[in-house]
């Protein structure tokens, strides 16, 4: 965050809240996923200095949230209740959060899209 502002070559005005887990991850009362964050922004350009992280290609759900970011609501429905109930699985690709112009943290007001990497159930 202290170096936002001498990102170069930035796609929009919006941040990035990324987790790249060691694997796919499972969730649940014990679990305790391992992954490295990530806080960044879409750049059309590597820039020297600044470390870059391409995002693959591939399926995601999105989902558009509104409130309070620490809560935890919105994580128990996505990963307990519509994940196992769809068609789909967890792909082994980062999970990450938009953060554009209405998001406001620790605000019941915010607004945030997660994105949840998914690929048709086996």
């Amino acid at each position: 965050m202290p170096q936002l502002m001498a990102v170069q070559n930035r796609l929009n005005d919006q941040m990035i809240s990324l987790r790249q887990y060691d694997g796919i991850p499972v969730f649940g009362p014990t679990a305790n996923p391992s992954f490295t964050y990530w806080a960044g922004v879409e750049v059309t350009a590597t820039q020297e200095g600044l470390q870059t992280l391409a995002i693959p290609a591939g399926t995601y759900a999105v989902f558009e949230y509104e409130g309070n970011s620490s809560e935890s609501t919105i994580w128990r429905f996505i990963y307990g209740k519509w994940i196992p109930h769809s068609e789909w699985e967890l792909d082994d690709r980062p999970h990450f959060e938009k953060l554009g112009a209405q998001y406001q943290d620790d605000s019941e007001d915010s607004h945030e899209q997660i994105w949840i990497p998914v690929r048709p159930r086996s």
